[in-house]
């Protein structure tokens, strides 16, 4: 679509007229303002203006006055209807562009933040025929116009936006939009709320050759006491807006007429849609932004630190100091661990149960954040839980295909151990070792494998297991298609791990000793939760798998037992597909459940990789697509709550 084509269509030098759209509810104190300042408002020559006002039902003054100020202008010039219902601004805005007559169209909110003399700047690039949708932006002028939570969360969700947007904008949430009419009327738009703004953006970059340019305006920002109504709902709102029609909706819902035919038009949607199709790893970055931002959010809007458990727990963040905001950050384990990386191993330490690999790879890169462990911490686990999901999804895809890879990657993320990825948790350098691991058989990298399968043990206790798997491997393949050394590696690793605390403590079973300290009741009994011994004590294990005593608690949970459930019902499969991958799932899946005496199970489970394959690969076909949402969503709602259990340092796993 080029300038001369749309000199033809009679939009460039010749817009007639430009309709501003102004959606109301209760905005009685403003309203009359308003309209005498978009009338007042400046426009190119021969450019005349219609104003309509769709109020949302107000219950406040907003008819009266509105009467008053259209009263005071010249007849015709105002249009306006009352919904009979309050339905929120997108549905005022819909009912707006229907009633709209203007060759442009502008979205203007009443309540004085935006200035309608932006409107000639906004104009200029349409008129000379280099745009077709101008957005006015708030942060393209260097003055700081709000506050800090504020512009991070429009950052956070502008920078969403633009993973479906040929342009790189800076102010999706703008309430100053400007677009060409036929292209406007040409979408099917659905939201009510304010998820106008994330839609319109999506379905508008699925749009063929639409042109978009950013202006600066002006911004006078008001609060709620104000009267502003947009809140974290919406906020939330607006990040399922950008992946139900960015994600799920692979196609324009309508466009407007660009020119050329039909089979010229869906040619050019598809090199479009080519072109701005998103590598996975972006994907994974916007995921782990949104993931981080939401914590964040949570945080700071929602402080509700379990203080109890703060203080009687065995180590806390910071070392001997009050609940602070790194406190939300470094529960549980992540304490552990920094106390680990600051302090060192020491005899009779408690801490000592946890393996060294992760608290020194903390300590030997903290001297890039000036000392701050809990920063290189979360760098480190949110940075190496990055490329072990993509190694996944590379994994698999080359298994089982795209559909399969795509539907394991979402199970996996929103499966509530997936929490334990984003924070100062070892979970994130062991599944990157154990892909690692997977990728270097794959390509017969025996020399990778061998450096990931020997610290796999010196990460977590688990990783010795791998030699069920990897023994697997070697006996049903072709000894010149894995080197015996690799077999060896996980017991090296062990040994290894011995070796270094023995070094550290100078008692290489240091850690088995500090084990000791999590014991749980059992029917009058003191028992032992993390040891070995209970691999061959089943009696013990089916008491306890039958001991319910929360929906999540630290011993009987039942939500860890049904995780195991769901385990155990997918092995069958994984046997019939993928033999190698069942011994991966048994050893990464079975045994933590029965040596931990399946405390912690909702977390151990994520280390087991071809779990979620299997339910993918039950899940993947269209015809379950909507089973495949009903799950994912379920396990969102776990995940969620989860969450702020675990940064309120309540029990989450």
């Amino acid at each position: 679509m080029n300038k001369s084509e749309h000199q033809g269509s009679g939009i460039c030098g010749g817009v007639r007229r430009l309709s501003v759209v102004i959606p109301v509810y209760n905005e009685g104190a403003t309203i009359g303002c308003m309209l005498e300042r978009v009338w007042a408002a400046l426009l190119p020559a021969g450019v005349e203006r219609e104003i309509i006002v769709v109020d949302d039902c107000s219950n406040d003054a907003t008819l009266d006055e509105l009467r008053t100020a259209v009263a005071k202008l010249p007849a015709g010039v105002v249009k306006w209807e009352a919904q009979s219902s309050n339905r929120g601004k997108g549905a005022c805005l819909r009912r707006g562009i229907e009633l709209a007559t203007g060759d442009v169209i502008v979205v203007q909110d009443a309540d004085l933040e935006y200035d309608p003399a932006d409107y000639a700047r906004m104009l200029a690039p349409i008129l000379s025929g280099d745009a077709d949708v101008v957005y006015g932006s708030r942060f393209l002028r260097k003055r700081r116009v709000t506050t800090r939570i504020h512009r991070f969360v429009n950052w956070a969700l502008t920078w969403l936006a633009n993973q479906f947007c040929p342009e790189r904008l800076t102010d999706v949430h703008t309430g100053l939009k400007m677009f060409r009419a036929d292209l406007l009327r040409g979408l099917e738009l659905c939201e009510e709320r304010f998820g106008f703004c994330p839609e319109v953006t999506v379905k508008l970059a699925r749009v063929p050759g639409v042109r978009w340019r950013e202006v600066p305006v002006s911004y006078n920002p008001r609060c709620r006491a104000d009267g502003k109504k947009i809140g974290v709902s919406d906020g939330v709102r607006a990040v399922y807006c950008l992946f139900r029609y960015g994600v799920l909706r692979n196609s324009a819902q309508g466009h407007g007429d660009l020119g050329g035919d039909q089979s010229d038009e869906a040619q050019g949607r598809g090199q479009f849609e080519a072109r701005n199709r998103r590598p996975l790893w972006q994907w994974l970055l916007a995921f782990k932004v949104c993931y981080l931002g939401l914590v964040l959010l949570l945080v700071l809007c929602f402080p509700r630190m379990n203080e109890s458990m703060f203080d009687r727990a065995m180590k806390c963040w910071p070392l001997n100091e009050e609940i602070s905001f790194s406190s939300y950050w470094a529960t549980w384990d992540g304490a552990h661990y920094l106390y680990l990386s600051k302090e060192g191993y020491e005899r009779g330490e408690g801490s000592c149960a946890f393996f060294p690999l992760w608290p020194m790879l903390i300590r030997a890169g903290a001297w890039l954040t000036g000392g701050n462990y809990l920063l290189i911490g979360l760098i480190l686990a949110n940075a190496l839980s990055f490329f072990a999901l993509l190694w996944f999804h590379k994994l698999v895809r080359e298994r089982f295909g795209n559909s399969v890879a795509n539907v394991a990657l979402l199970l996996m993320l929103a499966y509530p151990g997936a929490l334990f990825l984003q924070f100062v948790y070892s979970e994130s350098l062991f599944l990157f070792l154990l892909m690692g691991l997977s990728l270097a058989l794959e390509r017969r990298r025996w020399g990778l494998a061998a450096v990931a399968a020997l610290l796999l043990p010196m990460t977590r206790g688990l990783g010795i297991f791998a030699v069920a798997p990897l023994a697997w491997y070697y006996m049903s393949r072709s000894r010149k298609q894995m080197r015996l050394g690799v077999l060896l590696m996980p017991l090296s690793g062990y040994a290894a791990y011995l070796a270094w605390m023995w070094l550290l403590t100078g008692n290489p079973f240091e850690g088995f000793h500090a084990q000791t300290q999590w014991k749980v009741g059992l029917a009058g009994e003191v028992t032992q939760v993390n040891s070995a011994l209970n691999l061959f004590n089943v009696p013990e294990f089916i008491i306890k798998f039958v001991t319910i005593n929360g929906l999540h608690v630290y011993f009987g949970s039942f939500l860890d037992r049904v995780w195991f459930v769901l385990m155990l019902i997918i092995l069958p499969l994984l046997w019939r597909r993928d033999r190698e991958w069942f011994w991966w799932a048994l050893a990464l899946g079975l045994m933590p459940a029965v040596v931990c005496s399946l405390v912690s199970f909702t977390r151990y489970l994520l280390m087991a990789f071809p779990v979620f394959v299997a339910w993918a690969i039950l899940l993947a076909p269209a015809r379950r697509r909507v089973w495949l949402y009903c799950v994912v969503f379920e396990l969102a709602l776990i995940h969620f709550n989860l969450l702020l259990r675990h940064i309120n340092f309540y029990w989450a796993g």
